[in-house]
């Protein structure tokens, strides 16, 4: 971690630039790793995790840079995580007019994979409000590389993009949308993930209400064993969208269906009409079905949580505490937890609260807190669950400050690894043979069937973390997973062989 060191900071003063060296008033409490390297002009506006691209076991994040005008060209970096947490110095980076990030896999290996967009150029003009290029990044021992071949172009900007796997085949498949008539209508397209990479020909699904105005990948909300997406429209109050609706469209092994699972009219505050964000909760309650999270970001009032059944979504209204997002099982219970920005009247964002979780959902009272006397941080303006990036089981989060040392700061926070024993019933279906089990620290699948047939089993977290892998030759032998390293928590184990496949989610609750 660096030392918390006296930082200059460039300030403009009566057109005169002056360099003042003092000590930052950082937060509190002490993050374990910080980072503010960035080009002149650059400032931080995002970071992602949940990606290991080099293949050491650690967590990488993902920080993204931006210019403060759309002529000039930002940076997105590639920090390694390490035994200590993520290293000093970043590992790669990349430069253009970069608009977004997300970790992903292509094909199914231990290295985590990358897709970036890109401002499209037009006429040697950048388009930001009209396209954008996707580009695929392959992971390795060696980093990241784009993959020649493999790019969409003249994808929407600002249109809805989310990647996931819907079929179960261990793939990520990508989610995005594109406006029709007039920004109130929406077509859903998923390219899935192949062999090869990104399906180029997408599946289409034109959904009624004028849904698509939002839409994510949610995990698997209805516990069949399939990520599902979650659909919402732009309530407009008038004749255009008349009432605010979200749907569930649901994952099974021929992909997503054409047609929602669920549905329902949701409350919505008028100020919020045109800008409303559902967000992935991972299981906020561990009852083993993933749950959602919808935000009111304009008028910062409490949430609604939507959390998952095997008869769709349930929208609870009850919890007071706005504008949160998932940042892991941080306190190692077991449980995921929730972080919210705190918001000040006239200084927008300026801490954050930590909230643990419960078979009930997330705490109504914080846990711990994160603030700053540093004026106008912007402290919790993004906040970003990010893996293991230390490797010790423990969920760790990010915090990012844009007004910090003028080009913005991002804060790291290493979570606490829990304990192991299972308590959790199967509830996805099976096609194969064999059962699995757990003791001591291990998943243990039972083979069964002719001998020589050959198996593979892949344990992950719910969040789509491969946490352990094996591949297995011959039957009617135990194989086992150590889970040793993990925390507690939900783990989904996937057996694929040539009897067919079993799929099971238990949870490691102490």
């Amino acid at each position: 971690m660096r030392s918390l060191a006296p930082i200059a900071c460039l300030t403009l003063v009566f057109s005169v630039v002056s360099v003042h060296s003092r000590r930052l008033p950082f937060p509190t409490p002490e993050a374990d790793w910080y980072t503010f390297e960035s080009g002149i002009g650059e400032h931080l506006v995002m970071v992602k995790g949940m990606g290991d691209v080099n293949g050491d076991g650690y967590g990488d994040v993902w920080v993204l840079r931006e210019p403060p005008s759309t002529k000039s060209e930002g940076t997105a970096y590639i920090y390694y995580g390490s035994e200590d947490g993520l290293l000093d110095d970043y590992a790669q980076s990349f430069e253009g007019k970069i608009w977004d990030g997300w970790f992903i896999n292509l094909d199914g290996d231990q290295y985590s994979d990358l897709c970036m967009s890109w401002y499209r150029e037009v006429d040697g003009r950048y388009a930001p409000t009209y396209e954008q290029d996707l580009r695929f990044f392959r992971g390795s021992s060696t980093g990241l590389s784009e993959i020649s071949g493999m790019r969409l172009v003249n994808v929407q900007q600002k249109a809805p993009i989310d990647f996931g796997d819907l079929n179960g085949d261990g793939l990520s498949d990508l989610i995005r949308v594109t406006y029709v008539a007039g920004h109130t209508d929406y077509r859903l397209l998923v390219h899935y993930g192949s062999s090869s990479g990104i399906e180029a020909t997408p599946q289409s699904i034109s959904p009624s209400d004028h849904l698509g105005y939002e839409a994510i990948y949610a995990g698997d909300v209805n516990g069949n064993g399939y990520g599902d997406v979650v659909l919402t429209n732009r309530y407009t109050d008038d004749a255009r969208v008349p009432a605010p609706v979200v749907a569930l469209y649901t994952g099974s092994p021929s992909g997503l269906s054409s047609t929602p699972f669920w549905r329902k009219q949701y409350n919505v505050p008028k100020k919020d009409l045109m800008r409303v964000y559902f967000r992935r909760g991972g299981d906020l309650n561990a009852d083993g079905y993933d749950d959602v999270i919808l935000a009111y970001p304009e008028s910062h009032l409490a949430p609604c949580i939507g959390y998952g059944s095997s008869s769709g979504l349930t929208l609870d209204y009850s919890w007071d505490i706005p504008w949160a997002a998932l940042v892991g099982d941080y306190n190692g219970d077991g449980f995921v937890d929730v972080a919210a920005t705190r918001h000040s009247e006239g200084h927008g964002a300026d801490g954050v609260n930590l909230y643990h979780g419960s078979t009930s959902g997330p705490s109504s009272t914080p846990s711990q807190t994160i603030e700053s006397d540093y004026f106008e941080s912007s402290l919790g303006e993004y906040i970003a669950y990010i893996g293991d990036v230390n490797g010790d089981g423990g969920d760790d989060f990010a915090v990012v400050a844009p007004g910090y040392f003028c080009n913005g700061m991002a804060f790291v926070y290493h979570g606490t690894p829990g304990g192991a024993v299972l308590k959790r019933r199967s509830r996805a279906p099976s096609t194969g043979q064999g059962s699995i089990s757990y003791r001591s620290g291990k998943i243990l699948y039972h083979g069964s069937g002719g001998a020589g047939v050959d198996s593979r089993m892949r344990v992950y977290t719910t969040m789509g973390k491969t946490v352990a892998e094996v591949e297995m030759t011959g039957a009617g032998k135990v194989q086992e997973a150590s889970l040793d390293k993990q925390g507690k928590g939900a783990y989904v184990v996937d057996v694929s062989s040539g009897n067919g496949s079993i799929r099971k989610t238990i949870t490691v609750v102490e």
